[in-house]
């Protein structure tokens, strides 16, 4: 018997449709998948690389396509899995065609945090972390009702979304920001360095807020969310630390260029603070840098 006979004598076994579980048996047998991953696909459709989830309409059994999930009433109390595994039911054809290893692969936020304790972060630094990435654009927080969670909303705020515990990620994105944040090139060693002495986080803070975005924006860069537009502009490598040195001069010419695109007077008041604060080489070489440019 081939490959393919096989297949449809098994799936006659199981009848044209199955539930989540027997589903999620079958998808399992491919590789390692999660439930959450699972209902993210059905949230899909098959249109956007997805499955087809169905429900039973009552009438002799017969099943329709299934739109909304089952239950969206209370969805905001809900892990998307619970919306989905009530009631939904999946073509074994479908299923068996489908090839999870080269469907979006998605990771929840329980999983998340379990996977940066490698990394040696706690919870409250994943969220950190998460919330700054969405603020860049760099990360999307999923969920199959509301479409987001309260993760793209400043801590403690009250939230129209879904609690952020049953947050839902592409893999990718979240593999991105390891390689780039967490793991990316061994800490750059400080090296001598000609010309005036590098700048601390608190000077940096303290110049650019009003330069480009505001203080939070730079707390957060300056802490463990060093944007990759700014390299070589710090030493101590991506995670920075209290002992890492900035060199203002390199900053500013990033925020001059796209995607920044910051006005050169307010680099001018930037290094006007600069010069306030005691760090007057710095806003002389600033000086010097735009007369080289007439």
């Amino acid at each position: 018997m081939d490959a393919e006979s096989e297949d449809n004598s098994e799936a006659k076994a199981l009848g044209e449709f199955i539930s989540f579980k027997q589903a999620a048996d079958l998808l399992r047998a491919k590789c390692d998948v999660s439930d959450e991953e699972i209902a993210m696909w059905a949230w899909l459709g098959t249109r956007d690389g997805g499955l087809t989830i169905f429900k039973n309409d009552g009438s002799n059994g017969l099943r329709t396509e299934l739109k909304h999930p089952p239950d969206s009433s209370s969805a905001s109390k809900k892990a998307p899995v619970a919306i989905w595994a009530t009631g939904g039911y999946f073509l074994t054809a479908e299923v068996k065609k489908f090839d999870p290893t080269n469907a979006i692969r998605f990771i929840s936020w329980p999983a998340l945090v379990e996977r940066w304790k490698a990394f040696s972060l706690s919870e409250e630094k994943v969220d950190e972390i998460v919330r700054s990435r969405i603020e860049y654009g760099e990360l999307m927080d999923l969920h199959p009702i509301f479409g987001a969670t309260e993760l793209r909303n400043p801590p403690n705020r009250p939230s129209k979304f879904a609690p952020k515990q049953f947050a839902v990620f592409e893999l990718k994105c979240i593999e991105a920001i390891e390689q780039r944040d967490l793991i990316g090139p061994p800490d750059e060693v400080a090296e001598p360095i000609a010309g005036p002495a590098w700048i601390p986080k608190s000077a940096v803070i303290g110049a650019f807020l009003m330069a480009y975005r505001d203080e939070g924006y730079w707390i957060r860069a300056t802490s463990n969310n060093w944007p990759k537009a700014f390299e070589g502009c710090r030493t101590g490598g991506r995670r920075g630390g209290e002992s890492a040195r900035y060199n203002p001069l390199n900053l500013a010419l990033r925020l001059l260029d796209a995607p920044f695109s910051v006005p050169s007077n307010k680099l001018d008041n930037a290094f006007e603070t600069l010069r306030k604060m005691g760090f007057d080489e710095w806003e002389a070489a600033w000086q010097k840098y735009k007369t080289d440019q007439q």
